[in-house]
C-alpha cells in the first residue's frame, strides 16, 4: 500500500504557543476534534466535556474551541468503557494526569475520504492540564490496562499495518513553523516520509533500549551566532526527542549560560523564562541563530546540525498557563534536574524533520528545508524484509531499493534452501531403498501360504534362517530313521515345503498321498497325559509322636496315600524302566 499523507488542520492551536494541529473523527456519530502529534505515545486522546466546566455557555463554547473541541463518550454508540487510568507518559517532567479510557472508532481527517476509520481503538478523554489539546500517538506499541489480565490493546499504527493500509511501521514528521513565511503547517506521513520537507544527511540513529525513550540522540553541542566564543552546552548529553511536549529541557548549567547570553530571567513562580517587551524587541532585532549539533554518541562519528532562528524560541503563553494572568512572551527553555528530563520537544521539531522506522529500530533527524510552494514527494518505507539497513532518507530521488546486504542475504538463504532440499531428497531415497530391501527379505522367508514368486523359486540362502513356522496345509509325517532327512535347510536340496502347492489336500483328491506312503498323514492321539497335583504341604505328625517326618518318609507317605504305590515294594532287582520312543521310533 501507499503511505498515508495525513493533512493537518488549518488552525494554529495551543496555550503554550501556536502549533499546527490535526483533525480526527472519534465515535459514532463521529465527533471532530483537533489534536497534536505525539511521537512517544501509542494512544489517541481528546478533551472531554469536563475540560471546560466554568463560565457562561458562550465562554464554555469558546473554551471548547480553544481546546480543539471536546468529545463526550456518552454520545457515542460505539464507546466501550475501560475505566480511569493515569496517562503515564512524561511523568518525569511532571505531566501527571488521568483519563477516562475506552474503545471507540477513530478516523483520520474531517471527512470520510481524508483517511481510514478504524474500530476498537484506545481513546482517552482528558480534562485538566498539563495537556491543552488531545494527542494522536504514532508509536506502534500496544497498551496494557491493569486489571484486564494479559489483554493488550493494539495501537492505531499497528492496526493500520495489520490491515495492510500502510507499507510499514514508520512515519515522517515535522511540527510546522508559525514564523516561517505566513505560517508553514505541520507534515505527517504514515508508512513513509515527505522528501520535499528536509535536507538529507547520512546520520542514522539507533533506538534507545528504553521503549519509552527510543528516539534519543547525542547532543554534542549548542552554539549561537550571538557570541561565537560561547558554548551553550557545557558537556554533551543524551536527549529524548518528543513532540508531545512543547519545551526544550536542558541541564541547569546550560540554562544559566542561556540566561547570561540572552539576558533571560527565570521566574520561580511559573518555572518559565519570561521575556519582557524591551528584551523581546532586542532579541528580535539581533535575530541570533542557535545551532544544535547531533550525533549517534557523545564523542565520535558523523554529526548533523539543526539551525534555529531566534523566532523559533519567540513564543507566547496564554492566560491561565502555569498561573499566568495574561498573555506573556516566554523562551521555551526548562531546567532539567536529572538526565531523565533531557528532552527536545515540539520547539525543536519546528526546524527538524524526523523519519522513524519502528521495524528496523532506527531513525533520522534532518534540517527542514524552507522552499515556498515546493510540491510533496511522498516516499514509502517498505517492510523490514525488503528495506536497507538505514532509515536515513535517500539523498536523491527517494529510491528505496534493497541494498547489497539485503541481496546477499537473499542469495545465501536461497543456497541454504537448495542444500536442505537435496539432503531431504537423499534421506528419503535412502529410506525408500531400505524399505524395498526389507520387503524382499520378508518375502524370501514368508510361509507357504504366500503366493509363489520368482524369488521363492530360488535356492534359499543358507545364511538366512526362515521363521520356525509350519505350513497350515501340511501335516507332520513319520519317517524311518534310515530315510534321508528332508530338511529345507540342507545345502543344495530343493525345499519340499517351499514348492508345496497352496491348495489344501483332502483324502481322495488328486495328488493326495496313499496310506503308508512317506507323505501319508498321521493323526495325533487326542488323549492327553493326566496331570497329578502334589499336596501343598506334608501331613502333620501325630501329637502322640512328637517327631517330625523326614523328607524321605514324607515322600513314601504321599506315594502310598495318593497313588497307592509303596516305593519300597516296587524297587526290586528284576524291575525295568519303561522304554521311551521319540518321534522317529528310536529308543533312548
Amino acid at each position: 500500500p501507499d503511505p498515508i499523507s495525513f493533512a493537518p488542520d488549518q488552525n494554529w492551536d495551543g496555550i503554550d504557543g501556536e502549533w499546527s494541529s490535526f483533525p480526527l473523527r472519534i465515535g459514532t456519530p463521529p465527533k471532530i476534534v483537533r489534536v497534536f502529534v505525539s511521537t512517544s505515545s501509542q494512544q489517541t486522546w481528546a478533551v472531554q466535556t469536563n475540560g471546560c466546566p466554568y463560565g457562561t455557555q458562550e465562554e464554555k463554547v469558546e473554551c471548547q474551541y480553544q481546546r480543539g473541541w471536546v468529545f463526550n463518550w456518552n454520545d457515542s454508540s460505539t464507546w466501550d468503557d475501560i475505566g480511569t487510568y493515569n496517562t503515564w507518559i512524561n511523568r518525569q517532567l511532571g505531566y501527571n494526569t488521568n483519563a477516562v479510557y475506552g474503545y471507540d472508532t477513530v478516523g483520520l481527517g474531517m471527512d470520510e475520504g481524508e483517511g481510514p476509520l478504524l474500530e476498537d481503538q484506545v481513546v482517552g478523554a482528558i480534562a485538566g492540564n498539563p495537556y491543552w489539546l488531545g494527542i494522536f500517538g504514532v508509536h506502534p506499541k500496544p497498551t496494557n490496562f491493569s486489571g484486564l489480565g494479559n489483554i493488550t490493546s493494539p495501537s492505531f499504527m499497528s492496526t493500520l499495518r495489520e490491515q495492510n493500509l500502510i507499507p510499514s511501521l514508520s512515519f515522517g514528521f515535522t511540527a510546522g513553523a508559525r514564523y516561517q513565511f505566513t505560517g508553514v503547517l505541520a507534515s505527517l506521513t504514515l508508512g513513509g516520509y515527505d522528501s520535499s520537507k528536509f535536507i538529507p544527511n547520512d546520520v542514522s540513529f539507533v533506538f534507545n533500549p528504553d521503549n519509552e525513550r527510543e528516539l534519543t540522540v547525542g547532543l554534542r553541542s549548542i552554539t549561537t551566532t550571538k557570541d561565537s566564543d560561547v558554548q551553550l552546552l557545557p558537556d554533551p548529553i543524551y536527549a529524548f526527542v518528543d513532540s508531545t511536549v512543547p519545551h526544550i529541557w536542558l541541564p541547569i548549567e546550560a540554562c544559566r549560560i542561556f540566561e547570561d547570553t540572552f539576558g533571560l530571567i527565570y521566574d520561580n513562580v511559573t518555572d518559565l523564562y519570561l521575556v519582557e517587551d524591551d528584551l523581546h524587541d532586542t532579541l528580535l532585532e539581533e535575530n541570533a541563530n542557535i545551532t544544535f549539533t547531533l550525533g549517534r554518541d557523545l564523542k565520535t562519528g558523523a554529526t548533523v546540525d539543526i539551525v534555529f532562528p531566534y523566532a523559533a524560541f519567540d513564543l507566547t503563553a496564554k492566560a491561565g498557563y502555569f498561573g499566568l494572568r495574561e498573555d506573556t512572551k516566554y523562551f521555551p527553555l526548562r531546567r532539567a534536574h536529572n538526565n531523565t528530563q533531557y528532552t527536545l520537544g515540539r520547539t525543536f521539531l519546528q526546524e527538524a524533520y524526523v523519519t522513524v522506522d519502528w521495524e528496523r529500530a532506527n531513525f533520522n533527524v534532518s534540517q527542514v528545508k524552507w522552499v515556498l510552494g515546493e510540491p510533496q514527494n511522498i516516499v514509502a518505507i517498505p517492510a523490514a524484509h525488503g528495506y536497507h539497513n538505514s532509515t536515513s532518507p535517500p539523498s536523491e530521488g527517494g529510491s528505496s531499493s534493497p541494498g547489497s546486504g539485503t541481496i546477499a542475504g537473499i542469495a545465501l538463504g536461497a543456497v541454504a534452501l537448495v542444500v536442505v532440499l537435496i539432503l531431504a531428497f537423499l534421506y528419503h531415497r535412502r529410506r525408500s531403498r531400505a524399505a524395498a530391501l526389507n520387503l524382499k527379505l520378508q518375502r524370501s522367508i514368508s510361509p507357504v501360504s504366500t503366493p509363489a514368486t520368482d524369488l521363492d523359486k530360488k535356492t534359499p540362502d543358507t545364511t538366512v534362517f526362515p521363521k520356525a513356522e509350519l505350513d497350515a496345509t501340511q501335516t507332520a509325517t513319520k519317517r524311518n530313521s534310515k530315510d534321508a532327512p528332508l530338511s529345507p535347510l540342507t545345502p543344495g536340496a530343493e525345499s519340499t515345503l517351499l514348492n508345496t502347492p497352496t491348495t489344501p489336500f483332502s483324502p481322495g483328491s488328486p495328488g493326495f498321498p496313499a496310506p503308508g506312503s512317506p507323505l501319508s498323514p498321521v493323526e495325533v492321539e487326542a488323549t492327553e497325559r493326566e496331570i497329578f497335583e502334589m499336596p501343598g504341604d506334608v501331613p502333620a505328625a501325630s501329637e502322640a509322636d512328637g517327631r517330625m517326618f523326614s523328607e524321605k518318609e514324607a515322600m513314601v507317605y504321599r506315594e502310598r496315600i495318593f497313588n497307592g504305590v509303596d516305593p519300597a515294594e516296587s524297587q526290586s532287582p528284576t524291575s525295568t524302566s519303561p522304554t521311551r520312543v521319540d518321534a522317529d521310533n528310536e529308543a533312548l
